[in-house]
């Protein structure tokens, strides 16, 4: 996959990531980090990556986990802040 290629992917489904990074996280600064994390990872794995429906199931998939992991990540701060 060729560079270009992964910003018209930034410009196409930037907006909607962020969207969807908020609805899970509810903080706009992580939602901004988490969708430039994963275009910076899609970047990286360029070469293996292939175009096409698998290309947008690994950007939401990978949209998914990170969203997770921060909430996971948010729940054990809390938890150790409360004890």
């Amino acid at each position: 996959m060729k560079t270009d290629r992964i910003l018209t992917l930034f410009d196409s489904y930037a907006d909607d990531l962020y969207r969807f990074a908020v609805s899970y996280t509810g903080s706009k600064q992580e939602a901004e980090d988490i969708v430039q994390d994963v275009f910076v990872n899609l970047w990286k794995a360029k070469e293996t990556i292939e175009s096409g429906l698998h290309l947008k199931m690994f950007i939401y998939q990978s949209m998914r986990h990170r969203c997770l992991n921060y909430i996971r990540i948010k729940k054990l701060e809390e938890k150790y802040q409360n004890e």
